[in-house]
């Protein structure tokens, strides 16, 4: 059972897609960026040893927390955060989860609302995917791995060659075509250093 106000991103073709794709093990700690309703990080929660779900926005946050509460749903640790900001120092996961905002927006899109940061990725739809990459090893432990969702609109091939660059071993593992965007979810995987 799923609670979902109308001011906090509902579970869609992306949330489904990367869902679908995420592939956890036995013991594995799992922390997802942007938890939005929930919905992903409570049907993963039966797999995975112990989760960490974060969002930037307070409404957000308190709809995953009745959500797991109502799922009865109990090793989910949920913080209020940007990215990375409400993770522990030394804190590290085997697996990190993120639908990003991956929309190209310009000011002319906006509609001023707090539900607007789940899509608002900035001109280029890169804002944060960019800043995510950027700091994500940081937090993965020895060949921990990344599940991310990606709009044709914000340059799939560029996300795989940034995250390249950071040493991971990065495969498209799923995509699917709309009438205007093809989404695909990377899995990337932190080697060696």
């Amino acid at each position: 059972m799923f609670n979902i106000p109308e001011n906090v991103y509902p579970p869609s073709e992306d949330s489904f897609l990367l869902l679908e794709n995420i592939i956890l093990n036995p013991g594995d700690t799992l922390l997802e960026i942007g938890v939005g309703s929930g919905f992903i990080a409570i049907q993963l929660s039966k797999k995975a040893e112990k989760i960490v779900a974060t969002d930037i926005s307070p409404e957000a946050l308190k709809t995953a927390i009745e959500n797991a509460e109502n799922n009865n749903v109990h090793n989910i640790e949920f913080r209020l955060g940007d990215l990375f900001t409400p993770i522990i120092k030394g804190e590290k996961f085997n697996v990190i989860v993120f639908n990003p905002p991956y929309l190209p927006t310009c000011e002319l899109d906006k509609i001023n609302e707090r539900i607007e940061l789940a899509w608002n990725g900035g001109v280029n739809g890169r804002n944060i995917i960019d800043k995510f990459i950027s700091s994500v090893k940081n937090f993965l432990a020895d060949r921990g791995r990344v599940y991310l969702v990606q709009s044709s609109l914000a340059g799939i091939k560029e996300t795989v060659n940034k995250l390249n660059k950071q040493r991971f071993k990065t495969k498209i593992i799923a995509r699917k075509k709309y009438f205007f965007e093809e989404l695909a979810v990377i899995e990337a995987e932190k080697q060696g250093e």
